[in-house]
């Protein structure tokens, strides 16, 4: 069963794109239509997360190692996406980039959860990181998806300077923005 359960958790690492195996969402959320990347960069890593979470807790409840792991290969996911996110061009990629960031974080707070004794609040954390990710991808990728409609251009470049014009654009950004300030609050 530990061994099932070690098998589930690599695949739940990879689809969250976890590094090393990060290099496969980037280049397909960039790829794909609108919709197909909202649920490639949003829905699917979160889902994978709320697994991760689940067997981590079944399989390593306050095990240091696996925190610690968890949380050294969260913290590369999440710095490497940064990394990648400043020299992107391409909006969509930037994007996936940004969900790779988020699903780190996600990672790093499951390890932090094996670390301490009140882990339901790290799962908590978890949960709420989650749904700041699902909102906030799918108000941007539909952003993305209006200004690309707009211009047809996918380019930051091309990009420049619409939002600025658009007050949809304006409250959608303000969106994720919340989302994110609402963890502040718990």
């Amino acid at each position: 069963a530990v061994c099932a359960g070690i098998l589930l958790l690599i695949g739940f690492a990879a689809r969250i794109a976890v590094f090393p195996l990060h290099t496969w969402m980037a280049k397909t959320c960039a790829a794909v239509s609108s919709p197909t990347g909202m649920i490639l960069s949003g829905l699917m890593p979160v889902c994978s997360l709320y697994g991760m979470m689940s067997l981590t807790k079944a399989l390593f409840p306050l095990d240091p190692y696996w925190g610690l792991a968890l949380m050294v290969f969260g913290s590369l996911t999440a710095l490497l996406g940064s990394f990648l996110a400043v020299f992107s061009v391409r909006f969509p990629r930037t994007l996936a980039l940004a969900a790779l960031i988020q699903s780190g974080i996600g990672f790093m707070l499951i390890g932090f959860g094996c670390l301490i004794p009140d882990s339901e609040t790290a799962h908590m954390l978890v949960i709420l990181q989650m749904l700041m990710q699902l909102v906030s991808q799918a108000v941007l990728f539909w952003v993305y998806d209006h200004l690309r409609q707009r211009t047809d251009g996918d380019t930051l470049n091309e990009l420049k300077g619409l939002g600025r014009k658009s007050a949809l654009c304006h409250l959608a950004f303000a969106i994720p923005f919340l989302a994110a300030a609402a963890l502040l609050v718990f």
